[in-house]
């Protein structure tokens, strides 16, 4: 599966942005990104829907964070020799 350029130059420039701010400006910009998300979507501010859209969308990024994390993990538990040598296997 291709990631969307779009996709991979947001990642990019947030994380080029993320070198330069405060974990409170982080947060913040994180916020404001999914809220924006949201509302693209067509969901309206402050219904159910909405909220129910904020907290799937912070999950997603947990998720994905905790899944780059176990990736770098098992890179690096190949490179020691610690985890399995099969080049097949997922």
């Amino acid at each position: 599966m291709a990631i969307p350029l779009k996709t991979l130059a947001t990642a990019l420039g947030t994380a080029l942005l993320a070198a330069c701010q405060s974990a409170a400006d982080q947060r913040a910009a994180f916020e404001q990104e999914i809220r924006a998300s949201c509302e693209q979507r067509g969901f309206v501010p402050d219904s159910d829907a909405f909220r129910l859209c904020l907290l799937l969308e912070t999950t997603n990024a947990r998720l994905r964070n905790i899944e780059r994390r176990l990736d770098i993990l098992d890179l690096e538990l190949r490179r020691d020799g610690i985890g399995p040598d099969c080049r097949t296997c997922p």
